[in-house]
């Protein structure tokens, strides 16, 4: 378990140059394949090919550098999914201006306090709507104030993007100057830092994560184990909705620029809603997308969707990460698409994909082990630091080329998660198989302590979605004066008006046997929801959940 050797087909992809290199070599190739598609509405359709993306970014970068920004400036970037997020990217990528990598949808108050606590320079800002205008003007006038009693002298940047802007460098409208035609464009190396992504605020305040270039480039290897594998990757057109700024959204640039693939996403502003896989599906077939990166939500709609006839005829791999995923909801895609791949993986913010479930038919779904991405080593470890058994529940601690070397100015953080020798522990719990494949128990954060037991809800969830009423389910621990803690079921039916708890109740004791505590695994309430809350990055919100099913239980 201590070492998982990098395969010679990993090490074929050298890391030996920067994201915009890779980029530029894409785009000499290819220059006219469309690079990127961004969806604002269904009558809406914007795009950018590899040549016309290149040009832009030359332009705003250079455009950047005769503003005052040079290398090592931290620039945040608040942006909904749109063409002019790719074009920021790859400007800020080729001045090396680390990018902060900030949650659409915040408040003008949380920018500017993640904006001065990391040191920006400056901001780039959506401005597709009033409401993007006017955000990104109220920062304007709150970082000028700050600066003014601030020992840093040198004028904070800000610049919208999009069509309600005035910046014509972002948007194309303009060709290069005379002027910026003679800036000079610094060298970039993989050693320095690229994007700064956040994690998702679950445990406590989001905490920055730092990437370089080779650290982004490493997390490239496990998309190139399978889905983008072959010779040539040109025509494979990857649909993936969630947000540019989040890691799982990221990797729609990450392989746009290292395997030329196209990137095919909507507007921020439809992620997670209602009804929203109508239009999902509507874009993959008018798209014609080889691959999908799809949520367990996405997932669980597509199920229940209520039409078998699917016309998608060019997709060959779905991919989810994340939270536990429904295994009817697997079944569901891979009987309705037949020859393709279903690759569930297991991954972190500060690493990128470590592990993943491969499933071709339905035979396998019956295995819950992970196998090990190459060039990932995997240990796991008791409370004491020490090596578990193969057999034995122990945290995840992970070491790769592709971790991150630390959260930006948190170093007690960084004390208690990082551990000598490189390892990383991530406060996941699993344990390992005599066959080398790794089975996820939980978070160590959502373990249950009830009457001295640990309980792992994904033990106790697994179970419960095989009722046939339930389309999601998540198991809380409740306050309990004798117990400490008791089971809490949250459900989302299939449909309210055929749920009865009372039946469920009855069904989930005939399901769990009585442990050697005298107690069996069932939960001892249920609770109906219409939906979870979420994290910012989109996750279901463990700990907020617990805490409205405490607030409900004691009314």
């Amino acid at each position: 378990m201590d070492q998982h050797p990098v395969s010679e087909r990993v090490q074929c992809l050298p890391i030996c140059v920067t994201m915009h290199d890779y980029f530029d070599k894409m785009a000499k190739k290819s220059p006219d394949q469309d690079a990127c598609v961004v969806y604002h509405s269904q009558d809406d359709r914007q795009s950018l090919t590899f040549s016309g993306l290149r040009y832009r970014s030359l332009n705003l970068a250079k455009h950047l550098i005769s503003k005052g920004i040079g290398k090592g400036d931290i620039i945040g970037l608040l942006s909904t999914n749109c063409t002019e997020f790719f074009v920021a990217f790859l400007a800020l990528s080729r001045i090396g201006a680390p990018i902060l990598l900030l949650r659409y949808g915040s408040t003008a108050a949380e920018v500017c306090m993640l904006l001065t606590k990391n040191n920006s320079r400056g901001l780039l800002g959506s401005a597709h709507c009033e409401k993007d205008v006017t955000i990104v003007n109220t920062i304007k006038t709150l970082m000028v104030d700050k600066r003014k009693n601030s020992a840093e002298k040198r004028p904070f940047m800000v610049m919208g993007m999009g069509p309600r802007d005035n910046e014509v460098h972002v948007s194309g409208k303009a060709k290069i100057s005379d002027h910026l035609s003679q800036v000079n464009i610094p060298d970039v190396g993989l050693d320095d830092d690229c994007v700064i992504f956040f994690t998702s605020g679950s445990s406590g305040e989001p905490k920055p994560i730092p990437c370089s270039h080779r650290t982004l480039i490493a997390r490239t290897r496990s998309w190139g184990e399978f889905a983008f594998s072959g010779p040539d990757t040109a025509g494979t057109r990857f649909f993936n909705d969630r947000p540019l700024a989040w890691t799982g959204g990221f990797h729609m640039i990450l392989n746009m620029c290292v395997f030329g693939v196209c990137s095919v996403t909507m507007t921020t502003d439809f992620v997670m809603h209602r009804g929203a896989i109508e239009f999902v599906m509507a874009i993959l077939n008018e798209e014609k997308c080889t691959h999908a990166f799809l949520m367990n939500y996405q997932l669980v709609d597509l199920m229940h969707r209520g039409d078998t006839c699917l016309p998608l005829c060019y997709l060959k791999y779905v991919v989810t990460v994340g939270q536990k995923t429904d295994r009817l909801a697997i079944e569901h895609v891979l009987v309705s698409f037949p020859g393709i791949s279903f690759l569930y993986h297991y991954g972190l913010s500060e690493n990128g994909f470590a592990m993943y479930q491969r499933h071709t038919d339905t035979t396998t779904l019956h295995d819950d082990g992970f196998s090990i991405h190459d060039g990932i080593e995997i240990k796991l470890i008791d409370s004491g630091g020490e090596t578990v058994e193969t057999g034995s529940p122990g945290e995840i601690c992970i070491r790769s080329e592709a971790l991150f070397r630390g959260y930006l100015g948190c170093p007690s953080a960084n004390e208690r998660t990082f551990l000598p020798g490189g390892w990383f522990r991530t406060g996941d719990i699993a344990l390992s198989r005599t066959d080398g494949k790794v089975v996820l128990l939980g978070r160590s954060d959502d373990m249950i302590k009830r009457a001295g037991v640990k309980v792992f809800p994904m033990e106790v969830e697994k179970v419960l979605r095989q009722h046939p009423c339930i389309k999601e389910v998540v198991v809380v621990g409740v306050p309990d004066e004798r117990l400490f803690e008791d089971l809490c079921a949250c459900v989302i039916p299939r449909d309210s008006n055929l749920f009865d708890v009372s039946s469920f109740s009855h069904w989930c004791q005939e399901r769990f046997s009585i442990g050697p505590d005298g107690r069996s695994l069932a939960p001892s309430y249920t609770l109906e929801f219409d939906e979870y809350p979420r994290t910012d990055n989109g996750k279901t919100s463990r700990k907020r959940l617990k805490e409205i099913a405490t607030l409900r239980l004691q009314k």
